[in-house]
């Protein structure tokens, strides 16, 4: 029975990476067609996040901008579309300061309030994708072993 859960288990971990690869190669996709306008950031924070272990917990850097297309103004907070968190406070400090005073801001223009401060790559996405072929071969190992 324990192998037949750890089969079911591998599969879903297996799902989920493609289901997740899959949605970060169709946002690459999207935003190599997004336009670029100048933004300024607004505030700058690090916060502590759930995750990490009590002695290494994770931090998250926390940024808001105003950027203006076709002169309506706009504010966001989203850098990324994959979010990224840092194992030390330090390292997400130095993420915070690279955001400074003037920034490109990356937005949809069909959807101008869609928008990040980081141009996202379909490597992350195909290699969720393709790695998800490990947690399947030993989902289905148990389930046929």
């Amino acid at each position: 029975m324990a192998e037949i859960a750890g089969g079911v288990l591998a599969l879903a971990i297996a799902a989920g990476m493609v289901i997740a690869g899959r949605g970060q190669v169709r946002m690459a996709r999207r935003m190599a067609g997004f336009a670029v306008a100048r933004g300024v950031v607004v505030s700058r924070s690090v916060v502590r996040v759930a995750g990490g272990l009590e002695e290494s917990p994770n931090f998250r850097v926390l940024l808001t901008y105003d950027y203006t297309v076709d002169g309506q103004s706009y504010r966001s907070d989203r850098v990324r579309y994959s979010g990224r968190d840092w194992g030390s406070r330090e390292r997400a400090e130095r993420e915070a300061a690279a955001y400074g005073g003037e920034v490109p801001v990356y937005y949809d223009p069909a959807s101008p309030s869609v928008a990040f401060l980081h141009r996202e790559t379909a490597v992350l996405g195909r290699c969720m994708m393709f790695g998800s072929a490990i947690p399947a071969l030993i989902g289905a190992m148990y389930l046929l072993g």
